[in-house]
């Protein structure tokens, strides 16, 4: 999937935002993409951080980042879909959640997610 024409069109659409390891190595990651369906929503994507780093606060920096360059292009609603894994994180962050079901991870599988929002 991360091979395709698609992919690279869907990063490139993402402003994302990446902390680099001084020999340019990439360490975290973290984007929005606007819903184009729904004026004034943003949605976080993208969120990555090297086991090395991870429990530092990094994600919490990356994604408060995230909102705040999709705010400032004048975004008022920010919505995620989070894997298992990065509930708490989101409600730590102020997200609540909205429902809760899978994304494709290709293959024949699907993850459990929850859809999270914060206005």
């Amino acid at each position: 999937m991360t091979r395709g024409a698609a992919y690279a069109a869907d990063l490139a659409a993402s402003h994302l935002m990446l902390a680099l390891r001084a020999d340019g190595a990439v360490i975290a990651t973290a984007g929005w993409i606007a819903v184009a369906e729904e004026v004034g929503t943003a949605r976080i994507r993208k969120i990555f951080v090297h086991p090395d780093i991870a429990r530092r606060g990094v994600a919490s920096h990356l994604v408060r980042d995230a909102e705040a360059r999709a705010v400032a292009a004048g975004h008022r609603r920010i919505i995620v879909r989070a894997n298992l894994n990065a509930v708490p994180l989101y409600l730590k962050l102020g997200y609540r959640t909205l429902g809760e079901g899978g994304m494709d991870a290709g293959g024949g599988i699907t993850l459990p997610v929850h859809f999270m929002e914060k206005t």
